[in-house]
């Protein structure tokens, strides 16, 4: 649990309470893998898990890594969604970070619709990330 909750970068009580909630605490206070890295994939800025991880990035599934994008928006835009993502992410203590990159992916991730994933149904790739780490093998079908 200590390890788990150092990882995330919590207090172990913060993890403990979260994982007895959803009734995943497995014996011995241990947290089952899966918690952990639905969690740790969220923590963290996404660029900042890559680059610590280094080699070892490649635990995640190729569609979790980064992309450059190259977009044109108004610079209204920008600047709201910039000050949004520290407004909405600063009194969370389950993030670490307030970079817009991660908070417009959330934003993104959230407005993917049920018949546009339904698209992808037999890509194991797209879902790999797309539901990581919570795969349902059916989906790929």
């Amino acid at each position: 649990m200590r390890y788990a909750a150092d990882l995330l970068g919590w207090p172990w009580p913060q993890l403990l309470l979260e994982v007895r909630d959803v009734g995943a605490l497995l014996p011995e206070d241990r947290v089952p893998w899966v918690e952990l890295a639905f969690r740790l994939i969220d923590a963290w800025p996404r660029r900042w898990l890559l680059e610590t991880l280094g080699e070892a990035s490649v635990i995640l599934p190729p569609g979790l890594h980064l992309t450059p994008v190259s977009w044109e928006l108004p610079i209204y835009l920008m600047r709201a969604m910039e000050r949004q993502a520290v407004l909405e992410r600063r009194h969370r203590r389950d993030v670490h970070g307030t970079d817009v990159e991660d908070y417009v992916s959330e934003l993104l991730h959230l407005s993917i619709e049920k018949p546009t994933v339904d698209t992808f149904r037999g890509d194991r790739s797209f879902f790999d990330a797309y539901d990581y780490p919570n795969v349902d093998p059916d989906m790929w079908r």
